[in-house]
Parts: structure tokens; sequence; C-alpha cells
């Protein structure tokens, strides 16, 4: 008789130390916007109007761009870390983090990677 398979998961933590499991060692290291804008949307459960909503994910999305431009990210990493963190927040806290705290997420990744954010860029606002 066969042994069931097993599935293996591989453990990986952000820059804020939050583990995930992810199946098969397969960690999502390049994101696209719009997956992540899903994700996060999936992830809020927030009673606030849609007016509200709508203008706050155009704020996050806005930020998740900025990141992709950044060149350095060749992955574009930082649109991983940051949607996570955003989704994070959310359950952590029950509330959406605010655009300003998710471009100071977004500054801190690019900050940590030393990576150069164009004086033009979103981020720095």
């Amino acid at each position: 008789m066969d042994a069931p398979l097993a599935i293996t998961t591989k453990a990986f933590v952000t820059s804020h130390h939050v583990a995930r499991s992810f199946p098969f060692g397969r960690e999502p290291v390049h994101m696209s916007v719009e997956t992540a804008m899903r994700r996060i949307a999936d992830a809020d459960d927030s009673r606030t109007s849609q007016a509200d909503r709508d203008q706050q994910f155009e704020m996050y999305r806005k930020t998740l761009r900025a990141l992709e431009e950044i060149d350095a990210d060749d992955d574009d990493e930082g649109i991983t870390v940051v949607s996570n963190w955003i989704i994070d927040e959310m359950e952590r806290t029950g509330k959406r983090p605010s655009s300003k705290a998710v471009r100071e997420r977004a500054r801190e990744f690019c900050h940590n990677n030393e990576y150069e954010i164009p004086s033009d860029s979103w981020l720095r606002t």
C-alpha cells in the first residue's frame, strides 16, 4: 500500500516578520498590481461606503503601481510585501490602513532594500 502524498509547505517571513505558508514551497515573488488588489478586496470586510472604499483602493493601486516602477525591484517583490502588509493590517485591526500608511510602508520597503525612489514618485508624497 502506498503512503499518502504529503503536501509540503515552506514558510517565509515578510519584513514585518509575519510568517506565511505557501504550498509546494512556492512563494509569490512576482505579483501583479491587479492580483494584489483582488487579494486586498477579498480580504476587506469593512462596512464603509462603496465610494470611500473605491477612493482608498485607488490610492492603494497608485502606491502599488509606483512600486512597480521601481527599476531595482525586478521581481516586483514590493507589490507582494506591501499588499501582504495591507491584508495583515486589516486582519489585525479590522480596518483598512490609510493610504499614507501604505505609502510609508512602501517607502520603508524601498529603504530596507536600498532601492532608490525617483524624486517625482508618488511614494515621496
